[in-house]
């Protein structure tokens, strides 16, 4: 029966690199990494207690008997091969299974095995502690209609959904499913300690884990996988001079030639394996006709994939090799682990078609109107003509602008928008939104021109003096309005023509009522992300007309409800609040957008925005407004009917502070609750 101290690296094996004569004491040359090498019994490396298994309580063979008793045949296996003369053939399956036992029974298995576990769950553990991976991960930023959460969201859901006395439960999951997206990161940060304790216990049962992993594997019998691989190369002895033994006992090298431990190697790139037999004997499988590689190169390879050893029968390697100890095993666990997780990083925001880093050159030419109504003389015309022209020449360098039908500058702006041959008659004359607050003097209008889809600008003829004065404090806003508002064409181009024939499938009521409320904030935020460049400090008016157009909103939402509360005309009430919100809507996602479109870590004007919003209660709501805006522009897939109609989510979501809540009925069909003040 074998004993409690079990080699790993067998002494019948270890006696090939013996140190002194034959017939002196078994010793052998011990080295390891910042440490003077030592001269140590066989007995004494290589070996553990009850390494391989504790004695049985009735007698029966443990795997450390069979292991011992397997050895009978592997000490002939190893002494028929070191009899051949160098050079000559050895049968495949003969050295397959004395390389399969020797490598795979080694302690070299299990560290490598632990110390890429290790990594995995340092990975995991970094992963989990990064909300934007667990965003990624759990589907929080996935722009999907608002009905509930799904999956993994599950459960935050249950721990945060509390309703009033006879809530609808349709409603009531609708807002807390809004309060998990909104409020993911602050509730996952109550989670995350129990999740690191749980990886911290897993840690901690990884060296079992893979001990009693690497016992099953050796206990089973019959030739491996592994082994009939081996028994495909052509297998020979090379004689040498001054060969170590690492203890991973067997390296190969990739046909990139760099080299690993045979037990981490990729078969599909093997280029040959080298065992030492002994200081002065290998044994090389190659699978083609391969040029051996001389020693020093076989020795230098063998330390680096060394876990944290090797064994020589001389004092001097130790200068030379043992730095290299386990720099090649740590790199290629590192690699392996890397590319698993590569798959998992969270996707990057890029902008289209700008997802090279390369800014596009458009080709054609740009042909459009100008026309000046009720304004200027002909000269200043001719002038603003030029300056516009040059404006949009230079933009159209960078965004394509062939869809732009026109300007018209007009002194009655609202006028000028109404009578704008839209050039179909089935169209409805536009008009600008009414607000209470500012001045609305740019707008882009859709027309049809020869069966194609343009885009036609109108602004206010104030734009038009600003622009004609260069002097004037104002005369940067409106270039940047100009650009601004050529971002919104350009936006027609690269990403709504996409959309053209694909179908909306909105998926129930509340969404196709409020989704109009938000299908211009997209464009919003394109043109203002694109234009912040030209006007860097454009984001203090942004967060101004956010805050000016809650507060009118409050104020018109208000009133709308006092009129229609006796008569419970919540039609009317939805007529009034909807349009106000979308005011919202468009000005927070040009202040997102102009942000987004600044460069990293540059100090903004209006970045107080989200601190002012706090008072609603909207300040997190903002963020994800932005994510959900910034995730429809990763790439073109994103960009798709599902994810525009989804976004109706946020005009609910306003809704809510005005105490209006739609909720969709079993019958598909919009229900709202609203309240007046208490």
């Amino acid at each position: 029966m074998a004993g409690k101290r079990q080699h790993y690296v067998p002494q019948f094996f270890q006696r090939g690199f013996l140190a002194g004569e034959p017939g002196d004491a078994e010793r052998i040359w011990l080295h390891w990494q910042g440490r003077h090498p030592r001269l140590a019994a066989i007995r004494d490396v290589g070996v553990g207690l009850h390494f391989y298994s504790k004695p049985s309580l009735d007698g029966t063979p443990t795997l450390d008997d069979d292991i011992t008793l397997a050895e009978h045949n592997i000490v002939a296996s190893l002494a028929a091969i070191k009899e051949l003369v160098p050079g000559s053939p050895v049968d495949g399956q003969l050295a397959a299974r004395l390389v399969t036992h020797l490598t795979f029974r080694t302690a070299h298995v299990r560290s490598s095995m632990t110390l890429g576990a290790m990594q995995v769950l340092d990975r995991v553990t970094d992963f989990i502690c990064t909300t934007e991976h667990m965003r990624e991960a759990m589907g929080v930023d996935g722009v999907v209609s608002a009905d509930g959460a799904q999956g993994p969201l599950e459960a935050m859901l249950q721990r945060v959904t509390t309703a009033a006395p006879g809530a609808p439960p349709a409603l009531t999951k609708r807002v807390a499913a809004f309060f998990v997206r909104e409020n993911f990161d602050k509730l996952y940060e109550q989670t995350m300690p129990e999740l690191q304790a749980a990886i911290a216990a897993i840690g901690a049962s990884v060296p079992k884990t893979i001990e009693g992993a690497h016992n099953n594997v050796l206990a089973t019998s019959g030739l491996t996988q592994r082994e009939k691989v081996l028994a495909t190369l052509s297998w020979q002895t090379v004689s040498v001079i001054g060969a170590i033994l690492p203890d991973c006992i067997a390296i190969v090298r990739e046909s990139s030639g760099g080299y690993v431990p045979l037990v981490l190697s990729d078969w599909d790139v093997v280029d040959c394996v080298i065992l030492p037999l002994a200081h002065d004997r290998l044994l090389v499988g190659s699978k083609h006709d391969t040029e051996i590689p001389c020693i020093d190169i076989i020795n230098r390879a063998g330390a680096a994939c060394c876990d944290s050893f090797f064994l020589s029968s001389e004092a001097g390697y130790g200068q030379t090799f043992a730095p290299l100890i386990g720099q090649r095993l740590i790199q290629h666990i590192s690699s392996m682990v890397q590319d698993a997780a590569a798959d998992r990083a969270p996707k990057a925001s890029c902008s289209l078609p700008h997802s090279d880093g390369t800014t596009p050159q458009w080709k054609g030419d740009i042909r459009f109107s100008i026309s000046c109504h009720g304004f200027g003389t002909k000269e200043n015309a001719e002038t603003l003509g030029r300056i516009i022209a040059d404006i949009v020449r230079e933009i159209g360098r960078a965004a394509p602008l062939s869809e732009l039908d026109g300007i018209t500058l007009a002194k009655d702006y609202e006028l000028a928008i109404q009578q704008l041959d839209r050039g179909d008659s089935t169209l409805s004359a536009e008009r600008s939104r009414p607000r209470p607050y500012g001045q609305a003097v740019g707008k882009c209008v859709r027309v049809i021109r020869d069966g194609e889809i343009k885009e036609h600008l109108v602004f206010d003829a104030m734009v038009a003096g600003l622009l004609l004065d260069p002097t004037t404090q104002l005369h940067d806003d409106s270039i940047h309005l100009l650009v601004s508002m050529l971002a919104q064409v350009a936006h027609t181009t690269l990403y709504e023509m996409q959309l053209k024939g694909k179908p909306f499938a909105i998926p129930n009521g509340v969404l196709s009522d409020l989704h109009p409320s938000v299908s211009s904030t997209p464009c919003m935020y394109y043109a203002a992300r694109e234009s912040a460049f030209a006007l860097p400090d454009a984001g203090d008016r942004y967060r101004v007309l956010v805050l000016d157009s809650l507060q009118a909103a409050r104020e018109i939402i208000d009133s709308a409800r006092v009129a229609c509360g006796d008569c419970n005309n919540v039609n009317q009430l939805l007529s009034l609040a909807c349009p106000a919100v979308a005011s919202v809507l468009e000005h927070a996602a040009q202040w997102l957008g102009h942000r987004d479109g600044l460069p990293d870590q540059t100090p903004y004007a209006g970045s107080g925005l989200t601190e002012d919003l706090k008072a609603f209660e909207l300040d997190a709501w903002l963020e994800l407004f932005g994510r959900d805006l910034r995730r429809i522009y990763v790439s073109e897939a994103e960009f798709s009917p599902a994810n525009i109609v989804g976004l109706g989510q946020h005009v609910e979501r306003l809704l809510w502070v005005f105490r209006i809540f739609p909720w969709p009925q079993t019958n598909g069909q919009m229900y709202v609750n609203f309240f007046r003040e208490a």
